[in-house]
C-alpha cells in the first residue's frame, strides 16, 4: 500500500529500490530491465540493475489496464518466448 519495492541483499537489511508506484505487485527481471505490474498497468525500468540496488531510470509505461476495484493487484509473468501476461481480477 505504500508503493515501494524493496531488495533484501542480506538478512536484516532492506534497500528501497523504487517508491511512489501505484500498488506494485509483481516484479520480473528481463535482461537488465525491471518490469513491475502496478494497479493500472505494467511499467519497465531500463538498465535497472545497479551496484547499490537503487533504480534511477524513469518508468516506461508498457501497457495501461483498468484500475483496481476490489481486485487491484496485477500479476505479471513472462513465457519462454518473451511474451508477457497480466492477470486482472
Amino acid at each position: 500500500s505504500n508503493g515501494r519495492v524493496v531488495a533484501i541483499p542480506e538478512a536484516g537489511r532492506t534497500v528501497t529500490v523504487l517508491q511512489g508506484l501505484a500498488g506494485p505487485h509483481t516484479i520480473e527481471f528481463r535482461g537488465t530491465d525491471l518490469w513491475v505490474a502496478v494497479n493500472d498497468g505494467v511499467v519497465r525500468f531500463g538498465n535497472a540493475i545497479t551496484e547499490d540496488l537503487v533504480i534511477r531510470s524513469s518508468a516506461e509505461r508498457i501497457v495501461t489496464l483498468p484500475a483496481g476495484g476490489q481486485h487491484s493487484t496485477r500479476t505479471l509473468l513472462f513465457d519462454n518466448e518473451g511474451r508477457f501476461y497480466v492477470s486482472l481480477g
